[in-house]
């Protein structure tokens, strides 16, 4: 069983949630926290498990979506650095941020992917750009891809060209 979880269930954030449940993928345990309540609310609904804390996301999934907008991402990684584990992988979507400043505010050997979806994702129609940080194994990074892969297409490129 696969855990993952979603640290913020804004558009975004639910639409790749949603978007997961709804693939039939029957090997998987969805996670969230939002500091709203009605969203979470709504989500567990469709089978996601609650969480009070982004740290309690960190200490009970092994892949965590960063689906937070750039603005509040230092107030998420302040909070779930504590939690953070070796196998942990932290997924972003927030533009911008670095595999490097990911590390710097959690663990320096944290394992990170970075992710740039585009608004389409919400509608199933999607493309998502992904690339692997130092650290992270083809599995583990086949399984970044095939949550986003339930939004559109994805397709992996350099690190450098997610700036």
């Amino acid at each position: 069983m696969k855990s993952i979880g979603f640290i913020g269930a804004g558009n975004m954030g639910s639409a790749i949630i949603k978007g997961l449940l709804s693939s039939g993928k029957g090997d998987i345990s969805v996670s969230a926290f939002d500091p709203d309540s009605v969203k979470l609310s709504e989500l567990e609904k469709l089978g996601v498990h609650p969480c009070v804390s982004e740290a309690e996301v960190a200490e009970k999934c092994k892949y965590v979506v960063l689906a937070v907008k750039p603005q509040v991402i230092d107030v998420a990684l302040d909070r779930l650095k504590d939690s953070v584990k070796a196998d942990t992988v932290l997924i972003s979507i927030a533009a911008g941020i670095t595999s490097e400043y990911i590390r710097r505010k959690t663990v320096p050997d944290a394992k990170t992917v970075l992710v740039m979806p585009n608004t389409p994702l919400l509608l199933g129609e999607g493309a998502t750009a992904l690339a692997a940080g130092e650290g992270v194994s083809d599995e583990e990074f086949e399984t970044v891809k095939g949550i986003f892969a339930v939004g559109g297409v994805t397709e992996t490129v350099p690190a450098d060209r997610m700036k």
